[in-house]
């Protein structure tokens, strides 16, 4: 063989391989386009997730603040209320046990009341 026989195989060859790569690139481009467009769905939900996960995070130290709030503020009213009992029960003691003057502690009696249980109204 010489070497046009040789040259006309190798371009032969060539041409083969070429076709075949265009054909092969032609026939799976709407595969590869398809693929394309999922990557870019996925990675725009992959983006979507991360803001929720960070919108989330943030509401989640928003409620965190909130509670720590409402559990000050119901901690500080249960230690007025303790407090005022404290005090009403103070004062109690103190009016069970202090007379006024000019006052006698056992002055009302029930039976000093009339026989139907109520007051006289009418003045004297």
């Amino acid at each position: 063989m010489d070497t046009y026989t040789w040259i006309a195989i190798a371009l032969g060859l060539a041409a083969c391989i070429g076709t075949g790569f265009w054909v092969g690139r032609w026939s799976l481009r709407p595969r590869e386009s398809a693929l394309e467009s999922r990557i870019t769905h996925l990675e725009k939900a992959r983006q979507t997730a991360l803001e929720h996960g960070q919108q989330a995070r943030r509401q989640i130290e928003i409620l965190q603040k909130e509670i720590a709030m409402h559990q000050k503020a119901r901690s500080d009213a249960l230690a007025a209320r303790r407090r005022s009992r404290d005090l009403n029960d103070a004062l109690d003691a103190a009016e069970r046990t202090v007379v006024l003057p000019g006052r006698n502690p056992d002055a009302f009696n029930l039976s000093r009341l009339p026989s139907h249980g109520f007051a006289d109204t009418q003045p004297i």
